[in-house]
């Protein structure tokens, strides 16, 4: 008695979080296992694979129209349909339920799957109009630098200081904000280095 050391066992609700994740990670198992062997099928069938992803839009065209004898065209139409069923056991948990979190969860929660990705799109946005708002010191800074051939951009119903803006971004014209809050100071160019800012803040 007293000679081993004392075993932690975690609590009912760390245990499920864990099955959950555990069981995820097999389902991704699997389906990486299907992804293969439909990879494989079409290299014994000699067809090649130009793209970097197969499953991919461009990739899904290739399975679509390439032509295979009977027996190899069956086993990659199994193989989709299987890894479409996987795709959709993924999603479901991919993350915590509704239920779980109904208001938007602190940082130390959101690393649940999914969180990171689902926040691209936004980040995305932000980069392409480097736009920097610092709200305590009323100013932002907005400078968009869309890539050629992307047309325009416009973006509604932002939330920034309890008002809602819409910026409008069009090539070789000025932007466009609407709905800024009052005493907001918005710089159209990119945001100086946070030292300078402060500097700028001092002398004022």
């Amino acid at each position: 008695m007293g000679r081993l050391p004392e075993a932690w066992i975690p609590p009912p609700a760390t245990r499920e979080l864990r099955e959950l994740v555990r069981h995820r990670a097999k389902l991704v198992a699997l389906r990486a296992h299907a992804k293969a062997q439909v990879h494989a099928v079409l290299a014994k069938c000699g067809v090649p694979v130009p793209m970097s992803d197969l499953f991919g839009l461009e990739g899904l065209a290739l399975l679509e129209r390439v032509t295979l004898p009977g027996v190899y065209r069956a086993r990659v139409a199994s193989l989709r349909r299987l890894i479409e069923a996987l795709e959709f056991e993924i999603e479901l948990f991919a993350g915590m339920a509704r239920s779980d979190a109904p208001v938007p969860v602190a940082y130390p929660s959101s690393c649940s799957p999914q969180a990171w990705a689902s926040a691209t799109p936004v980040q995305l946005l932000r980069t392409l109009l480097r736009w920097d708002p610092w709200v305590p010191h009323g100013t932002a800074w907005l400078a968009p630098v869309l890539p050629d051939g992307f047309g325009d951009l416009t973006l509604t119903n932002l939330p920034l200081a309890g008002s809602r803006l819409s910026v409008r971004v069009r090539q070789g014209r000025p932007v466009e904000v609407d709905g800024a809050p009052a005493g907001l100071d918005i710089c159209y160019e990119p945001r100086p280095a946070t030292s300078a800012v402060h500097e700028e803040g001092a002398a004022g």
